[in-house]
């Protein structure tokens, strides 16, 4: 029988090599973009898209893929009957079940990302045939999913952990506790800086992020 940890390796063994495969075969330039939660990467995602490149949000795939009607509905409808709410997925319950348990949170994960590397693939894909010079990979756990083998380089957003907090505790139905667990859940920042070829800080405006997006941009090739 096959445990987690074997299941896990398998899975990502299979992720780097596709994405090795597709870096073999393409000129367009994958860029990565991640950051942990509340650090400022759905803003940059939104000045990217502002620039004109093309951003494959994972984010809005999974919330797209998992509406009514959607594959991800009636397969989270199955083995979470409790977290469906007049016929909606409700997404704070759902993220309260799984996040304080990992078995479940690998069991949503299993779910998922089958099928966001679907369209993932479809949007790599476009791109290839119409040759487009860049495009960008948003992902918030790039790294924890191996994603990161695909891209050629990959941005990492940070924010002083005072603002993370603030921006988190805005939302609705936060709570600190909420948050710790999302947290727990993700690569450190320190590790994920580590593994950054291009840090940005959202710590001061969106200028300045801007102009920073455009240095690395120019030094890159545009």
């Amino acid at each position: 029988m096959i445990n987690d940890m074997d299941k896990n390796s398998s899975i990502q063994y299979r992720t780097n090599l596709l994405a090795r495969l597709w870096r073999l075969n393409k000129k367009t330039k994958i860029i990565g973009l991640t950051g942990s939660i509340g650090m400022g990467k759905s803003t940059t995602t939104n000045i990217i898209k502002n620039m004109r490149y093309d951003v494959f949000d994972s984010d809005a795939v999974v919330h797209r893929l998992t509406k009514k009607g959607e594959p991800g509905f009636f397969a989270i409808k199955s083995l979470f009957p409790d977290v469906i709410i007049k016929n909606k997925i409700n997404r704070d319950k759902l993220g309260k079940k799984v996040f304080k348990d990992k078995k479940l949170l690998g069991i949503l994960e299993d779910i998922i990302h089958p099928l966001v590397n679907i369209e993932r693939k479809k949007f790599f894909s476009k791109h290839f045939i119409m040759r487009s010079k860049k495009v960008f990979l948003d992902v918030p756990l790039l790294f924890e999913t191996g994603a990161n083998e695909y891209c050629d380089s990959v941005l990492v957003i940070i924010a002083p952990k005072f603002l993370q907090k603030q921006r988190v505790l805005s939302r609705p139905n936060m709570t600190e506790k909420k948050l710790n667990d999302i947290v727990f859940n993700q690569e450190s920042d320190s590790l994920k800086k580590k593994k950054a070829s291009y840090i940005i800080s959202s710590g001061l405006d969106k200028r300045f992020v801007r102009n920073k997006l455009k240095r690395i941009f120019y030094k890159n090739g545009r």
